[in-house]
């Protein structure tokens, strides 16, 4: 194996026996297992050498040519004569050659890095991606701000030391865990926020010392645990593989009718402010105010994920998202936040003298397996159709808001306490940015549209991999530019005139045709109209 695996897995050891005591594991043991309800990197050929490309988006247009990071030629120089620039068109066909698509793409200080796309300033990443600012991940994606010793694990900021667990802020100390915040020693749990040393429970809030729901006394809670984590453990070297959180059959119709929900009112909600955000953002960015902002709902949500609305089992409303482990909640045992209030009161019971085993404890959980949709935590409100909330203001179908306001229309518009986003629409991944339009796994934007996998950039458009622009369009795989067109710096004067052009056609096309011939993950398969150079 080569020293980036030896390494990481050695950190992977370490984490292994903090959980569960010894390891007689290596990361290649379990590789299939650390994959589970996340995504694993695509590949793609190199369309220079032939070599594997990896990649954290698939939705670059089929026949697009792609390139590894490794390939790309920083000192090339580039020439666009300004005099055939007339439109977009003319654009498009003037910088046909150089629009590559590139994979393995670290950024910032990355170092030790391999089978890893998308990695900015984290150390020791495999065969991961989507990593910001973190240390020994493998198997991981969508980890970011500290985050450390992780493996199979995705979607969460400043945790460390964690294996198998999904959604989390503050959580050390972990194994099977999905929806944890400000939590510690968690095993196989679901929505646990405020906890410490927690097994095989659901919807636990400020609890220590508890298996199944139950609180238990000190001493028993760890004796039990011993048991448990050892069992688990020689389940794990055995199999090479673990039961599944979210593999429970329908609860009985006496289990349902047991628990009584009482009526809440639905807090009131005002989208106006988002629809004003809206139309400020599109100025700000595009030069022009949009409006009303439902106009553009499908030009917004054409590449995000979908959120559905559904039916719980008590009856009562509220809505799931298609992405990591959501979509294998079982439908038939979703509840919302009111529900579960009561279902996180269920719990087992240990007679003296009971034999509790792994098995034991997994027969018994469907008594009290019901999963919480709709996360809402923190200094939140005025979010609208937005299932997961934590700490973010006025935001209207966003799968995931934390630490943003003023949003609409994204996958996961996503920043940090004390570095704040605001003001997304249309984005698949924008952390810590402000006014953006459709921009995807980018980190530190602002006043941008139709970017992706791009860095510390502000007032550009239309740019791949790229890194530390200012007053940029149809940028590729370039940094540290600024008024430039297709890699070439123009001078602000001339820049200008560009950009007034394009974006007086974009908007045009916005207005009547609620959409444009081609985004950022097409552009490079786009056939200008015949007369472009």
């Amino acid at each position: 194996m080569s020293e980036v695996y030896d390494k990481v897995n050695e950190a992977f050891r370490e984490t292994f026996r903090i959980i569960f005591g010894e390891c007689n594991l290596d990361i290649s043991d379990i590789e299939e297992y650390l994959w589970r309800y996340h995504y694993k990197p695509g590949r793609r050929k190199s369309s220079v050498s032939g070599k594997d490309v990896v990649i954290t988006d698939t939705r670059y247009c089929k026949g697009a040519k792609m390139i590894s990071q490794d390939e790309i030629d920083l000192k090339r120089r580039f020439e666009l004569n300004i005099n055939d620039i007339k439109d977009i068109d003319s654009i498009v066909g003037a910088i046909e050659e150089r629009m590559e698509y590139a994979g393995n793409k670290v950024f910032g200080s990355s170092k030790f890095y391999e089978n890893t796309d998308n990695c900015n300033d984290s150390f020791y990443v495999y065969n991961s991606h989507e990593v910001d600012t973190c240390k020994y991940v493998s198997h991981s994606s969508y980890v970011r701000a500290g985050s450390e010793h992780v493996f199979g694990c995705a979607y969460f900021l400043r945790s460390k030391y964690l294996i198998k667990a999904m959604g989390a802020d503050n959580f050390t100390r972990g194994f099977e865990a999905y929806f944890s915040a400000n939590s510690s020693d968690l095993f196989f749990t679901y929505y646990t926020i405020g906890c410490s040393n927690v097994m095989f429970s659901f919807s636990q809030r400020a609890k220590n010392y508890v298996i199944g729901n139950l609180a238990l006394p000190r001493d028993k809670y760890l004796g039990l645990r011993k048991k448990l984590v050892s069992e688990s453990r020689e389940y794990l070297e055995k199999h090479r593989t673990f039961p599944s959180l979210f593999d429970f059959s329908p609860p009985s119709r006496q289990l349902v009718e047991s628990v009584k929900i009482p009526k809440r009112e639905a807090p009131k909600t005002d989208l106006g402010r988002i629809e004003q955000a809206f139309a400020e953002t599109s100025r700000i960015v595009l030069g022009k105010e949009l409006s009303p902002m439902g106009k553009y709902e499908k030009f917004l949500s054409e590449r995000v994920n979908r959120i559905t609305p559904i039916k719980t089992v008590f009856g009562g409303d509220t809505m799931n998202v298609d992405f990591f482990f959501h979509r294998y909640i079982p439908g038939e045992r979703a509840v919302n936040t009111t529900e579960s209030m009561e279902t996180m009161k269920l719990h087992l019971d240990f007679e003296d003298g009971e034999e509790v085993s792994l098995k034991s404890i997994l027969g018994k959980l469907p008594a009290i397996a019901f999963y919480r949709i709709d996360m809402i935590e923190g200094a939140s409100e005025n979010n609208i159709q937005t299932p997961i909330v934590y700490h973010a203001v006025n935001t209207y179908k966003v799968c995931d808001a934390t630490y943003n306001k003023n949003c609409a229309y994204c996958t996961f518009a996503l920043a940090l306490d004390g570095r704040r986003g605001e003001s997304q629409f249309g984005c698949y991944r924008t952390l810590y940015s402000r006014f953006c339009i459709r921009c995807h796994s980018c980190v530190n934007l602002s006043n941008c549209f139709e970017m992706e996998s791009c860095t510390n950039c502000a007032n550009s458009m239309f740019c791949h991999n790229c890194e530390g622009l200012d007053n940029c369009m149809f940028c590729f795989n370039v940094k540290s530019k600024r008024y430039a067109v297709g890699n070439v710096e123009l001078g602000r004067e001339q820049y200008m005139k560009i950009k007034k052009i394009v974006l007086g056609e974009i908007t045009a096309k916005l207005e009547t045709d609620g959409k444009l011939p081609f985004d950022i993950f097409t552009l490079g398969c786009y056939a200008p109209k015949k007369g472009a150079p």
